[in-house]
């Protein structure tokens, strides 16, 4: 039996550095499947992230459902796309499976409830893919494939048309 007896803490201790705002990788250190906002009626998921290289933790609540202005919206997609655990749609994703996932993220900083300065990711950065056109340049890229190279009969000749 040790001599220690709770005392109601006189200070809870440092909350963390308040980073600049700016980009940041991150790792994904909690992802809980989304539940029912009972006001909104959206789905919210709540996401812990580890910003790199220090390890600054960081709060997300990506969410899918309809703004105040009646338009569809699925932060929780854009997340999914930015952490490579994108299921095929339709599928549900594998929650469990994010914890681990690396991405990029903007943050910025805005006061909590209390007027403290805090932390907020203000977007997930996406990727580009590979096998989609640009969704703000959507001309950028044309959608047709090149035609195949007839076979040569001098197969030491190098294509000359690798995009990298």
């Amino acid at each position: 039996m040790s001599s220690y007896r709770f005392q109601t803490p006189t200070s809870t201790g440092p909350r963390g550095t308040l980073l600049p705002a700016g980009d940041y990788p991150f790792v994904v250190v909690g992802c809980d499947p989304p539940h029912v906002n009972p006001k909104s009626g959206n789905q919210v998921c709540a996401v812990e992230l580890s910003i790199q290289p220090d390890g600054q933790r960081v709060f997300a609540n990506p969410w899918a459902g309809k703004t105040a202005a009646g338009k569809e919206r699925d932060d929780i997609a854009v997340f999914l796309v930015a952490v490579n655990r994108a299921p095929r749609p339709g599928e549900e994703p594998s929650w469990h499976n994010c914890v681990g996932a690396k991405g990029k993220c903007k943050l910025k900083i805005e006061d909590d409830l209390n007027g403290t300065p805090r932390n907020k990711v203000a977007y997930f950065h996406v990727p580009k893919q590979a096998d989609a056109p640009d969704a703000q340049h959507p001309k950028a890229r044309s959608t047709t494939k090149p035609a195949p190279v007839a076979a040569s009969a001098n197969n030491d000749i190098e294509p000359d048309d690798i995009p990298f």
